[in-house]
């Protein structure tokens, strides 16, 4: 393997673990904004079934 092949390899590395960094960042930030979409859940006093408060149906 000459000299220009393993710099190659080794700049095609680098690349990929800053994706594989990305793709965490970008997991880490949906779940957040999830927990921030959903509402909290709570539990419905008059039927007992658990209901999420953003959803108007009662």
């Amino acid at each position: 393997m000459n000299k220009a092949e393993g710099r190659r390899q080794k700049a095609e590395g680098r690349r990929q673990k800053a994706e594989g960094r990305r793709q965490k960042a970008e997991g880490r930030r949906q779940k957040a904004e999830g927990g921030r979409r959903k509402g909290k859940l709570h539990i419905d006093s008059t039927t007992g079934n658990s209901v999420s408060t953003n959803s108007k149906q009662f």
